[in-house]
């Protein structure tokens, strides 16, 4: 990887080829990003230079000087670029141009390559004579540089003592040649202080012999070793202090404050911190600590001579912002032209992440930007150096990011493990990310915005994996909807929020675990399999069983209220009993317990969605069958191990009462009957439904090439739609009248209506959140103004279907091309049941309202009546409608819990029931 340098606009632009070889070496001073700092360093040395040659220091101050005048600090991170920076200073400082002063660069000193028991002063020493020998080398004899070479070795004899009585215990005389052993005899009466000032004559003797204005000394990443990098920083503090020596250190400041209090901390004995253990000497001490590191580090690397390398964001500037007026940096990509690196970063995590254009892809972007330099354009590299391959984008962004941000995964605890990568697991991970973001309501989003680093990269990380999994793939949308979002709102509301932890005395993390494994939250299970188990977490039993997207059934039927009563499934057929069947499920404790739930249905279509696959069409309908029967078994779950089975008694039959065993579908027929042989193991009674199903479930696999969500689509949508059904829950659990069942009027409820509603907040999910995060558009987002959703009306959603039809109609794009995932879902015949169901319309006071909200569903399907029914055939419909197609009894189940004693109260004339009956 490497760049070249154009001017155009009076701006320098550096162009960086990702494909060129990445060696060291290969990178031209002009390609370099950090020029600019690197330019403000040469200068303020070659300045303060000049300011020392005017202003000498005396004996006496050079005694006592300690401040590191000529100390200069080059701040960043680990990747940040340090040693490319340092190395560039170097370069650029040997370069002597007409007027200069010539500084005698020695080559950096990596103090974690040198033996542990090496004094750095040695090492430095070393360098510093294999200079001046080299000068020397050549005219040894010349009579010009003997009192030079004479006064070089006296200066080296006078050091060598001073070193033996610095290290005794650890020096080895082998680290010196043989320069530096002239004298056996040791003087042993020097001291450290001597030592400065020897080692400040030979630099200035050095200077003088080399014919140079001073000397730099360079180290880098002091801090990677506590030990090592400690021993660097009192050299530099006890000798390093001549105005004619220059010292430049790297390193992370934030290691080199964890490197200074280690070290304060040690001059308390273990004695004192045992005795004088009490919080106020504690915190005393702390305090001490804290400003012993402080002073330390101004007195080594004095504020006004520290350099902080830039981050990518900081070099470009954020998005709308002007560039430098002296610079502009450009990337070469896969098509061998040259972008902004930030348009470059853009168009990467646009389509390795899924994100529409607008300030969420901002916020990953300027992330991105923020890493350090060496780790952004390894990813952009192996991004883009692969696209040509025909691998996924997504999946390609995934692995780069994935070998980039590891450590990061591991510090997080999420799965590291690449043969393990699937929804179960990035399900899980999800789960685990938000519990340690402690975002409940949006950390699901996985967007960059948490406080701590490895959480911000895991997020990134994780939506791309979001975005490679879900793909071209509805059923994994759906699924990541249920177990990756739900399972984190369910847990905070229904789990953390009741206390369980408290109230069974454990802690949250057992707890947490215990609701993972109940929920089969990273397991490889189908999400009928979390849906069935959603109602057992969701329901409370001392309330009416009108629940968060869930109605509890009453198992018998009601004595107050004749005209409720049990639900028989039976009463249904075709298309309208396949899809009750889907929804129901039921939940063992001391009885049983029935419900149905828009997440049955959610996760029915799901499964049915991934489905039918196979060789050829006999084993495609063999496993789309298998699903179908499984979607209306109407599963059985045991209650979560966190709640009180008792809880359960109120469903418990009284001894006079028998229950209706008319519930569960018949058993299905022969597989060989000559009655039905298309689909072999399915109840002839399902041959309308099954072959609408599969017609399905065919468009699906043919055009769901077109999906292409995000993290925050998905979990925009399942927000929405959570926040939605709490509020149907709500407002409808009031209304459960007496004379409720025909479901005429919008103050009246029923589990038909109920159940509408759970299913047209979900498609209005899917719906607003679609037209505004989905990558099938790759117009920006600009937001929107304000956003109800239905809950007692369904004005709401009728307005924004006519608005979005409207809008395509005008632009001739296809339903199908820019709203792939709600075409897919209003398309499902398991669905269209509980559209119009007999009772769930409020037909006496928005009849208009229904009615066009029946006539945008036609235009949106591209038909001209529903299955064969008008809209005069469904209104009214109690009782009286015969289609297969519509649910019929619903409407008069009985719902548990509920009293139904007032009658439905009367509205006033003049409201519309509208508006108000609309929520955010």
């Amino acid at each position: 990887m490497c760049a070249t340098e154009t001017r155009i606009d009076s701006k320098e632009k550096i162009i960086i080829d990702l494909f060129a070889p990445n060696v060291p070496g290969s990178t031209e001073d002009k390609d370099f990003i950090q020029r600019t700092l690197r330019d403000q360093l040469v200068n303020s040395i070659r300045e303060s230079l000049k300011a020392a040659a005017e202003d000498k220091p005396s004996e006496l101050e050079r005694f006592v000087d300690e401040s590191g005048r000529n100390v200069y600090f080059v701040d960043g991170t680990r990747g940040a670029g340090k040693t490319t920076f340092i190395n560039r200073v170097v370069e650029h400082l040997q370069k002597k141009e007409q007027g200069e002063d010539s500084i005698e660069c020695l080559p950096p000193i990596d103090p974690t390559k040198l033996p542990r028991s090496e004094p750095i002063l040695v090492t430095v020493t070393a360098r510093l004579n294999y200079v001046v020998s080299k000068k020397f080398k050549g005219c040894w004899s010349s009579d010009k540089n003997k009192p030079n070479k004479e006064k070089w070795q006296q200066q080296l004899q006078q050091l060598e003592r001073g070193l033996r009585l610095l290290n005794d215990k650890e020096y080895k005389p082998e680290y010196f040649s043989e320069a530096l052993q002239l004298n056996a005899q040791l003087e042993y009466s020097m001291g450290g202080q001597d030592l400065s000032a020897i080692f400040g004559t030979l630099v200035e003797l050095a200077c003088d012999i080399l014919e140079c204005k001073a000397i730099l000394i360079s180290f880098d990443d002091i801090d990677t070793q506590f030990d090592t990098g400690w021993a660097v920083l009192e050299s530099i503090r006890k000798f390093f202090n001549s105005n004619r020596l220059i010292i430049i250190a790297t390193g992370d400041l934030r290691l080199y404050s964890q490197l200074i209090r280690g070290k304060q901390y040690e001059n308390y004995s273990q004695v004192l911190l045992e005795q004088e253990s009490e919080t106020k000497r504690t915190a005393e001490r702390g305090y001490m600590v804290e400003h012993l590191e402080q002073q330390y580090l101004l007195k080594i690397f004095p504020v006004q001579k520290r350099i902080q390398l830039k981050n990518m964001l900081q070099l470009v500037g954020e998005k709308g912002q002007e560039l430098s007026e002296h610079e502009e940096i450009l990337i070469i990509i896969d098509s061998g032209d040259s972008v902004g690196i930030r348009k470059a970063l853009e168009d990467s995590v646009r389509e390795g992440l899924n994100i529409r254009p607008g300030s969420d892809l901002n916020i990953y972007v300027d992330e991105m930007l923020k890493q350090p330099v060496r780790l952004l354009m390894q990813i952009l590299q192996d991004y883009y150096t692969k696209t040509s391959t025909g691998v996924d984008k997504p999946l390609l962004f995934r692995n780069a990011l994935y070998g980039a941000m590891l450590s990061s995964i591991y510090r997080a605890g999420l799965n590291y493990e690449q043969h393990r990568f699937g929804m179960d697991s990035v399900c899980k991970d999800v789960f685990i990310y938000t519990r340690q973001d402690q975002d409940f309501n949006t950390g699901f989003y996985l967007r960059p915005q948490s406080d701590s680093e490895a959480l911000r990269n895991c997020s990134i990380y994780l939506s791309a994996q979001v975005g490679a999994i879900c793909q071209r793939d509805l059923s994994k949308v759906l699924q990541m909807l249920l177990v990756g979002c739900g399972s984190i709102s369910i847990f905070n509301q229904f789990v953390m929020n009741l206390g369980v932890s408290k109230i069974q005395g454990q802690t949250d993390d057992k707890i947490a675990n215990s609701y993972v494994s109940y929920m089969s939250v990273g397991r490889r299970e189908s999400a009928t399999h979390w849906a069935n188990r959603c109602c057992a977490v969701i329901s409370d039993y001392a309330r009416v069983g009108v629940f968060l997207g869930m109605v509890q059934l009453n198992r018998k039927g009601g004595k107050k209220a004749d005209t409720y009563s049990a639900f028989k499934l039976n009463q249904e057929s075709g298309l309208a009993k396949a899809s009750m069947a889907a929804s129901l499920s039921s939940v063992s404790g001391n009885n049983l317990a029935d419900y149905t739930s828009v997440f049955n249905l959610i996760g029915a279509i799901s499964d049915l969605s991934s489905s039918y696959v196979g060789e050829d069409r006999e084993s495609k309908i063999a496993s789309f069958v298998k699903s179908f029967n499984k979607i209306i078994s109407q599963p059985t779950c045991i209650v979560p191990p966190w709640k009180n089975e008792a809880e359960l008694a109120r469903t418990k039959i009284d001894s006079d009462e028998t229950i209706q065993e008319d519930f569960l579908i018949d058993d299905v027929i022969d597989g060989d009957s000559d009655e039905y042989k298309k689909y072999t193991g399915v109840n002839n009674e399902f041959t309308d439904a099954i072959e609408s199903l599969e017609k399905w479930v065919k468009y699906v696999h043919e055009h769901q090439k077109n999906i292409k969500p995000s993290s925050i689509l998905i979990g925009k949508i399942w927000t929405r739609l959570y926040f939605n059904l709490n509020n149907i829950a709500d407002k409808h659990r009031v209304r459960l009248h007496r004379d409720a069942y025909n479901g005429a009027m919008a103050s009246q409820s029923n589990a038909a209506k109920i159940m509408r509603f759970n299913v047209l907040a979900f498609l209005h999910a899917v719906l607003v959140e679609e037209d505004l995060y989905h990558a099938a558009s790759k117009k920006e987002y600009l937001g929107s103004g304000l956003r109800l959703n239905p809950v007692t009306s369904v004005d709401v959603f009728t307005e924004k279907l006519e608005e979005i039809n409207e809008k395509l109609d005008g632009a001739g794009e296809l339903w199908v091309d820019s709203h792939p995932i709600f075409y897919f879902l209003i398309k499902c015949p398991l669905l269209h049941p509980f559209l119009f169901p007999a009772g769930g319309m409020s037909v006496d006071t928005m009849r208009s309202s229904e009615q066009k909200f029946y006539d945008i569903v036609l235009k949106v399907l591209g038909e001209t009546d529903f299955h064969g029914l008008k809209f005069d055939d469904l209104n009214n419909s109690i009782n009286k409608l015969k289609s297969s197609f519509s649910i019929k009894t619903l409407n008069c189940a009985s719902i548990a819990g509920a009293k139904y004693d007032p009658s439905t109260p009367r509205r006033n004339s003049k409201s519309t029931g509208s508006s108000s009956d609309n929520a955010q």
